[in-house]
């Protein structure tokens, strides 16, 4: 019986680091592709080097919707 319950807490944990991880790709895919197609004249890494809080303030908004999608898409 214990066996059972640890087999089944070891994969949930593996299934949440999979998701954790697929939301990671799924965030830098976004925001390089909005950096790269959408927002050509404005290259974001370069303005938050810069100190630019409103690039810093985008980007973490563009990680958010994505993470917002990923999270429920798997509810």
């Amino acid at each position: 019986m214990e066996f059972e319950y640890l087999k089944a807490n070891v994969f949930q944990l593996l299934m949440n680091l999979v998701y954790a991880l697929f939301s990671l790709l799924a965030g830098i895919f976004a925001f390089r592709f909005i950096d790269k197609y959408i927002f050509r004249e404005i290259d974001f890494m370069q303005e938050i080097k810069n100190g630019n809080t409103a690039a810093a303030i985008i980007s973490a908004a563009i990680f958010m919707f994505v993470a917002f999608i990923v999270g429920f898409s798997m509810i």
